[in-house]
């Protein structure tokens, strides 16, 4: 049973309406930047479009190759156009569905925020869309793996125990580890937001079933932590079975250990000068994959002593102004085609330089006269244009944020607003942790650090609504 209210039809028809609008902006944004600018793979998203045409040469991307795999036969921007939008259409469906499990009562200045921050989100990734790459097929299946666990947990679909609920899990824990397949930084945001998730709400639920003792209560704390736990286990299973079997078929596996090396590699990158830190350089990516044979705790460790102990926080400082102060996410990519490192593309994947090549050459955009005269007076309008989306985005992420946590305090007590506060900084700082302190850091890799946060905020509010609708209590 739903809500009271919930069923109300002015509030099916609003919810309704806002999820139609949302899916037409996400459309209309992703096919616009798509017939304009017409992206071709290069560099990474070359090697992930070959991939698509044989698995052969698998070493890093997860699943992403199989995905393509059926749109070979179209343009590679159609084919990222048709993957991104499918799957950005699904999370938007997960989050309506959730929507739909527990009644507004935050304000409706709040709601408006909140459908504002969903508009600025969508536009922000709207430049990635042509783009064959794991950046918005992660974040999106992370979306809707987590969407599917909290509807499950806090909408309480089916009976405890049934097969529709365990499906549900199972599906999402599914989701979330085809997520992390993608971009395994999903599988350690996923550890760190499941469990405190599923510790908050089987503790409130805990401290209810001391107020009013009643064997439900009993079946859902533990229907809480058990679902949580498979969820996870389903998730970590799944990375590991695609990744042993995509490695099985490849016969590049013995490139695969350099991946992560290279990664941190060129993540301890500083200029003499101290003026650029932690990103790509051709030299420090060889150096990663000439060690990958190197006990990877040890090769970081080395990474870490050359770069010298005394410029770590020199490093650290200039990676966490970089990262955090990333405005546009994908804009440059769609508008521009960088290459120059087929070499170390053929180098990685151990094939001929004249393949590479090939691919390139096949995937090539020809453009008129008069659309490159196009695309380049609009160019720094559209790089303007999108750095002020990202800039708006970031102010009404953390403004979101802070406001449901007052809305929790308000409505449910201090402690249910700290905890919203907490759920939401969660990914934020598992994201700025691993780049900052590890990994490259790229404006692309920054935009879920800003996605995310209100993204929590908003699904944590919304378990408090669901699992103590009318309660007022000062503690958690």
């Amino acid at each position: 049973m739903l809500p009271k209210g919930v069923n109300h039809p002015k509030m099916r028809l609003k919810l309704n309406l806002t999820f139609v609008t949302t899916l037409l902006i996400l459309f209309l944004s992703y096919g616009v930047t798509t017939i304009v600018f017409r992206t071709k793979p290069t560099s990474d998203f070359l090697y992930y479009w070959i991939l698509a045409h044989d698995a052969s040469v698998y070493h890093k991307g997860g699943v992403l190759g199989i995905l393509y795999s059926p749109l070979t036969n179209i343009p590679a921007y159609w084919a990222a156009f048709t993957i991104n939008g499918a799957l950005g259409a699904a999370a938007i469906v997960c989050l309506w569905a959730f929507a739909r499990s527990a009644p507004a009562t935050e304000p409706v200045l709040l709601r408006l925020w909140s459908g504002a921050t969903l508009v600025l989100a969508i536009l922000a990734c709207a430049p990635m869309a042509p783009v064959v790459s794991t950046d918005l097929p992660s974040l999106f299946l992370f979306v809707i793996g987590l969407s599917i666990y909290l509807l499950v947990e806090i909408a309480f679909v089916g009976a405890v125990g049934s097969m529709s609920r365990v499906g549900l899990l199972a599906l999402a824990g599914l989701a979330l580890g085809t997520s992390a397949s993608l971009r395994q930084t999903y599988i350690v945001i996923a550890f760190v937001l499941l469990p405190t998730i599923a510790f908050v709400l089987q503790k409130r639920l805990r401290q209810e079933h001391t107020k009013a003792s009643g064997v439900g209560n009993i079946v859902q704390i533990r229907a809480f932590i058990l679902s949580t736990l498979l969820v996870l286990i389903i998730a970590t299973t799944a990375l590991i079975t695609f990744e042993f079997l995509l490695l099985r078929a490849s016969k590049a596996r013995d490139f695969a250990p350099s991946v992560v090396r290279s990664v941190i590699s060129t993540g301890h990158n500083l200029t003499q000068d101290r003026s650029w830190c932690g990103g790509w350089s051709m030299e420090l990516s060889r150096v990663g994959r000439q060690r990958a044979t190197e006990p990877l705790l040890h090769f970081t460790w080395e990474r870490m002593r050359s770069t010298g102990w005394s410029n770590l926080p020199v490093l650290y400082r200039c990676k966490l102004r970089r990262f955090l102060g990333f405005a546009e996410f994908g804009a440059e990519w769609a508008l521009y085609a960088p290459s120059g490192s087929n070499e170390l593309l053929a180098e990685a994947i151990n094939v001929p330089i004249e393949t590479i090549n090939s691919a390139a050459t096949q995937s090539e955009v020809l453009r008129s006269p008069e659309e490159i005269r196009f695309l380049i007076q609009i160019a720094p309008i559209y790089l303007s244009f999108y750095e002020t989306i990202g800039t708006l985005l970031k102010a009404a992420a953390a403004a979101m944020v802070i406001g449901y946590s007052l809305t929790a305090r308000r409505t449910y007590g201090s402690g249910a607003g700290l905890v919203v506060l907490f759920v939401a900084a969660l990914p934020f700082f598992a994201l700025v942790g691993l780049h900052v302190l590890l990994f490259e850091v790229q404006a692309r890799y920054a935009l879920p650090m800003w996605l995310l946060p209100p993204l929590s905020g908003w699904l944590a509010y919304r378990c408090f609504q669901r699992v103590l609708p009318d309660s007022r209590v000062g503690g958690v």
